[in-house]
């Protein structure tokens, strides 16, 4: 098996966007990962939780997405971890936001949007 790599820069506020591509320049990110495939980011806000090291900052999200996109890797879905527990018949009546009209459309082709 080959061994993970863990890249490690100094940064500072300033260029720290720019330095996550680095990062993943360095950790060998493109090579791990295959171009032009939907790469599946899990976030880890969880702001209610008072465990700061088990939230992703807005700023790391922001730089990760940004420095996918830049290194060929369009198509990107973020998970949570709740949703494991989303079922098909319960997921619209969970939602606490406006519904996009694909997903209505999805959900009507599926018999659960009335």
């Amino acid at each position: 098996m080959k061994r993970a790599i863990v890249a490690i820069l100094k940064t500072t506020p300033q260029k720290v966007s720019g330095d996550i591509f680095r990062l993943m320049e360095m950790a060998g990110a493109k090579e791990a990962l295959k171009a032009g495939t939907t790469t599946i980011l899990k976030d880890n806000i969880s702001w209610h939780f008072p465990f700061l090291s088990a939230n992703t900052t807005p700023w790391q999200l922001e730089g990760t997405i940004r420095a996918l996109k830049e290194a060929g890797f369009p198509d990107l879905v973020a998970v949570h971890k709740e949703a494991r527990k989303l079922e098909l018949k319960s997921a619209i009546s969970l939602a606490e936001v406006p519904f996009h009209p694909g997903a209505i459309k999805y959900y009507r082709e599926r018999g659960v949007w009335k």
